[in-house]
């Protein structure tokens, strides 16, 4: 055989062999997709190949067999307790015991019963001029209802004195009724400049003293002499009756800008309701007999008026010789209220008090003078007989 044909049978050879390899590739490939083909369609799946028609769904969903309720619940993993074992264990939540009313105690489902209306408190009284400083002392710790009761009028009050809260700088916004206090225009005292007073004769001061039975009273501001009715002055034609004299320390009233020892206001009242009031500078110096008389029957309780059996007081004895020397001018009351009704007169002599009298009279109720007032272009009259 030529080389020729060597080649050939060889190649014929290798193209039958490659066949064969190809024809059970195909072989096989055949077989596996019809394997896949009869998976899927036992599967159901919309690939198979003979269609499933109505009739055929409507005799399946007839025939098939009732779906049993635990085929519809995933497989619980290996060891987990039961539905049923997990409610058995749940306990059941109970709601809370109501408290036990006590007796006569309403249901909590009745009405509520309306709470009474108290019934308005009384106003309280007017406090007096010199309110006595008994109703300002503290209450006792050891009564703590009486105590309670006393804060919740304090916060309520402020009552007026002559330092701190409620002090001369604050009367006017107390209450209502010390407004003038504030806002008059002719308040007292005042600082008298003797040398710029106006030189006129207003008239003599005709004095209607009687001794009147001492009674003496500590009032909390103040030391004061009640007069009995009986005495009197007349002055500008006018009767203004003796209702009482008190004291203050040191004075209120300034003559060219100095200070005396003490100052008496003599208070004296018309039956209009206009109020004269004389003021008598009290100079350190040698016991007065009428000093002397107030002062042996010194009040140290607060509020309690004390009339001296047997003893007797002149207001006439508290006056200088001179009389007919003062000054006057239009003015106030230097105390809550404060009304602007008073004819002022004092007198420029003076009289004299012990420095051992006027530290009794301020250790017990301190300095009790109210600053000077503008003038307001109010004239000060100086009598010139």
């Amino acid at each position: 055989m030529s080389d020729t044909d060597q080649h050939g049978g060889t190649t014929k050879e290798e193209a039958t062999h490659l066949f064969g390899l190809w024809l059970v590739t195909m072989v096989v490939a055949i077989v596996f997709i019809s394997s896949l083909s009869t998976r899927t369609s036992d599967d159901g799946s919309d690939n198979a190949k003979e269609p499933v028609s109505a009739k055929h769904v409507e005799s399946t969903q007839k025939t098939a067999p009732p779906l049993d309720a635990t085929q519809t619940m995933a497989p619980l993993p290996a060891g987990h307790p039961t539905i049923e074992q997990l409610q058995a264990e749940v306990e059941p939540v109970q709601a809370p015991a109501m408290p036990e009313l006590p007796a006569g105690h309403p249901p909590l489902d009745a009405a509520p019963t309306p709470a009474p209306v108290p019934a308005p408190a009384p106003a309280p009284a007017p406090m007096p001029m010199h309110a006595p400083a008994a109703m300002h002392a503290p209450t006792p710790m050891h009564a703590p209802a009486e105590h309670a009761k006393a804060d919740s009028h304090d916060q309520h009050e402020v009552h007026w004195g002559y330092e701190g809260k409620g002090g001369p700088d604050q009367w006017g916004s107390i209450k209502e009724e010390y407004l003038e206090c504030g806002e008059g225009t002719q308040q007292s005292p005042i600082n008298i400049a003797g040398k710029k007073a106006l030189s006129a004769s207003i008239g003599e001061i005709t004095f209607n003293y009687k001794p009147s039975p001492l009674e003496v009273l500590n009032n909390g501001h103040t030391v004061q002499v009640n007069f009995a009715p009986g005495s009197s002055i007349n002055f500008r034609s006018k009767t203004y009756e003796l209702l009482q004299f008190h004291f203050h320390s040191p004075s209120e009233h300034q003559i060219d800008y100095r200070y005396a020892d003490m100052e008496a206001h003599l208070v004296h009242k018309s039956a209009d309701g206009k109020l004269a009031v004389i003021g008598v500078m009290l100079q350190n110096g040698a016991n007065h007999p009428v000093m002397d008389a107030i002062w042996e029957h010194f009040p140290n309780e607060v509020n309690k008026p004390t009339t001296i059996v047997g003893a007797t007081i002149n207001a006439a004895d508290l006056l200088p010789a001179n009389l007919s020397s003062f000054y006057y001018y239009k003015g106030s009351l230097t105390t809550p209220p404060c009304s602007e009704i008073v004819s002022w007169i004092v007198l420029k002599d003076s009289v004299t008090v012990t420095s051992k009298q006027v530290a009794t009279f301020v250790n017990a109720l301190g300095e009790n003078n109210r600053p000077v007032q503008s003038k307001n272009n109010r004239h000060v009259i100086v009598n010139t007989p």
